[in-house]
């Protein structure tokens, strides 16, 4: 796959998945994700991010689920950009302390990264349904 498609190809893959933006459905998304970072992309540096736990968006703190897929860019420069797809939901007591972080960077395989986020001791939970709302974007890192 080529960087510059990265995002339309993202998109596809959570239709296939049965993702849908009004009503989000993080695992869907988790299973797009893992599609996604399959896929080989043309890029140096290439690697998928699973994090999650509170952020605040104007004031207002919500809980993120953020999947990452970062990579190297080399156009007139060579820079790494990341695309996200990022589900928030409102900041609950039980949510607020689920906070984790897990590159794929660390691990030997996808299947290992997969793995490891999937056994996460709150990853069913993080991913249950409820008041979701999703943004996909792209954005430069460094």
């Amino acid at each position: 796959m080529i960087v510059a498609n990265a995002m339309s190809r993202l998109h596809v893959l959570l239709a296939q998945a049965g993702f849908d933006v009004a009503k989000p459905d993080p695992l869907a998304a988790w299973a797009a994700h893992k599609l996604f970072v399959r896929e080989t992309l043309e890029s140096d540096e290439d690697g998928a991010l699973f994090q999650c736990g509170p952020v605040t968006f104007g004031g207002t703190r919500r809980f993120q689920v953020d999947l990452v897929r970062q990579f190297a860019v080399t156009d007139d420069d060579y820079h790494l950009e990341q695309l996200h797809c990022s589900l928030t939901c409102p900041l609950k007591p039980w949510n607020e302390p689920l906070v984790t972080s897990i590159w794929s960077f660390k691990y030997e395989t996808l299947d290992e990264y997969f793995t490891a986020v999937e056994r996460f001791p709150d990853f069913r939970m993080v991913m249950s349904p409820g008041n979701w709302r999703c943004e996909v974007k792209q954005e430069w890192v460094s």
